[in-house]
């Protein structure tokens, strides 16, 4: 296509680029010279970018955009899973505090209407929004269920078992503070609610548009406010200080039944040596073994996934 039907492209685009920013969709305009085309790069409600395609007019058929609008998706979360990571491995971000009242979304609506207190224990992104591992206090599982299968708000919930004194879901939300900041290109770092109301805490990266992630945050529950905002050094976790921080938490049977299922090819598939074999060669009874294993498995996973 020569420069000056490139020009004419672009002066044609505009309108339907605002039109795609704003609705989230794919959108096509057929002009003279080409039929240009836009396409949403977005995770969830987020866009990360846009693409825009010409094409020679009425040359796009239906399947033909069907497929540009899953490329776009998939782009969409291709570029934040990099900003996620980027985030995460920043030695310097910029921390914001919440205040959220007891009316602001579904979590501190369910602890005042329960009596009850939640906190966020992990998050973990799924196609189409985060699973929310989260830990309630003060309150009977059968409850917490009840509630959850009675609100559209919580689009799916399941008991998993009992967690530092308190009782541990697995949530997934339709609309929340949670996916709301990490669809903007931040990270939750805490959140708990009680009766009363409750904090949330977030970073996000220090070359973004602060303003923009904060006013996105507010303007989607009219209980949030923004309380603090700091920028912070995260603490850099070196190898050996990863090492060493295990070497503390693990015993030295857990160590021993860790590096022999590792070294054995317990952890390979096929494995290389049953959990029988391993029990075994150490002298212990294959229950024991595998006690000491799983429990040195949820050690290692917390030392790594758990923040510092």
């Amino acid at each position: 296509m020569e420069r000056d039907a490139l020009e004419r492209v672009r002066s044609e685009s505009e309108a339907v680029i605002a039109t795609t920013l704003d609705d989230q969709e794919i959108q096509t305009r057929n002009a003279e010279t080409a039929t240009v085309i836009t396409i949403p790069l977005s995770e969830g409600q987020t866009a990360r970018g846009l693409l825009g395609i010409g094409v020679p007019p009425n040359e796009i058929d239906q399947p033909e955009l069907d497929v540009l609008t899953v490329l776009g998706t998939q782009i969409g979360h291709a570029i934040a899973a990099v900003e996620r990571k980027r985030l995460l491995l920043a030695d310097t971000v910029i921390e914001l505090t919440f205040g959220v009242s007891h009316e602001a979304a579904v979590l501190p609506v369910a602890a005042a209407t329960l009596d009850c207190s939640f906190e966020l224990v992990g998050v973990v992104p799924v196609d189409g929004g985060l699973l929310c591992y989260v830990a309630a206090r003060n309150v009977t599982p059968d409850a917490v269920l009840e509630y959850a299968v009675a609100t559209d708000a919580i689009e799916d919930v399941r008991f998993v078992g009992d967690n530092n004194g308190g009782i541990l879901f697995e949530l997934s939300l339709h609309h929340s503070p949670i996916l709301v900041l990490t669809e903007a290109g931040g990270r939750v770092q805490s959140y708990e609610v009680d009766p009363h109301g409750g904090r949330l805490v977030g970073e996000i990266s220090t070359d973004v548009d602060v303003r923009d992630i904060v006013t996105t945050v507010t303007d989607a529950f009219s209980g949030i406010t923004l309380d603090a905002k700091r920028e912070t050094e995260h603490e850099i976790a070196t190898d050996m200080g990863f090492r060493e921080t295990l070497a503390d938490e693990l015993t030295e049977r857990q160590a021993t039944v860790l590096r022999s299922a590792y070294f054995g090819g317990y952890f390979e598939w096929p494995r290389d040596s049953t959990g029988e074999e391993l029990a075994d060669s150490l002298d212990v009874s294959s229950p024991t073994l595998h006690h000491h294993l799983r429990t040195a498995q949820q050690k290692l996973l917390r030392t790594f996934f758990d923040d510092p």
